[in-house]
């Protein structure tokens, strides 16, 4: 892979990380990343920010490699999958966690058969997130912690088990109560 332009809301954000991968090409806009005559776009941003970014991108007939959830809603999620199918364009969402060496090991000890029989799973996340940061806000976010949880822990679990034959979920409560958190 060769990085051709990094793009950030503030220049001395992307000046920074250009130079920590020896590109040179940086911008604060990100629209200015389709001079570089890039092949695909990987996106590292908060979800208030990525519907946008992942549409434009597809407008300009680029693949993308998105680094979380695919969009903040279903209504977008079905126009990026429309946009990206219509012009056979490639998008992955940032379901790493399939990738990652405990859950691939919990995939080979559970399809090995090595646990048993598995009849239920349950999955606890403890969510310790700085209120300040952009995952707090919900605008900002697309709804996080729920959003991190659907591509870092059920994901991985559709993935080894299969799509589910029920679900149910519940928060005990909001540790931020402040507007629009």
């Amino acid at each position: 892979v060769m990085v051709c332009g990094v793009a950030s809301r503030m220049l001395s954000s992307a000046q920074k990380f250009g130079n920590e991968i020896g590109c040179e090409k940086c911008f604060d806009d990100f629209k200015a990343l389709a001079d570089t005559s890039p092949d695909a776009v990987l996106l590292e941003v908060p979800h208030g920010v990525q519907d946008d970014i992942v549409l434009w991108a597809l407008g300009q007939g680029l693949h993308i490699l998105i680094g979380g959830c695919l969009a903040t809603s279903s209504i977008v999620a079905d126009e990026i999958r429309r946009v990206a199918s219509s012009n056979q364009l490639v998008v992955e969402a940032g379901y790493t966690a399939r990738y990652s060496a405990s859950w691939e090991k919990a995939k080979r000890l559970i399809t090995d058969g090595n646990l048993g029989r598995i009849v239920a799973i349950r999955s606890i996340a403890l969510y310790a997130a700085d209120p300040q940061s952009w995952y707090y806000q919900q605008n900002a976010s697309g709804g996080m912690p729920l959003t991190h949880m659907t591509y870092g822990f059920i994901n991985p679990i559709r993935w080894i088990f299969g799509d589910p034959l029920c679900v149910s979920a519940f928060a005990n409560r909001i540790k931020q109560p402040g507007p629009g958190m």
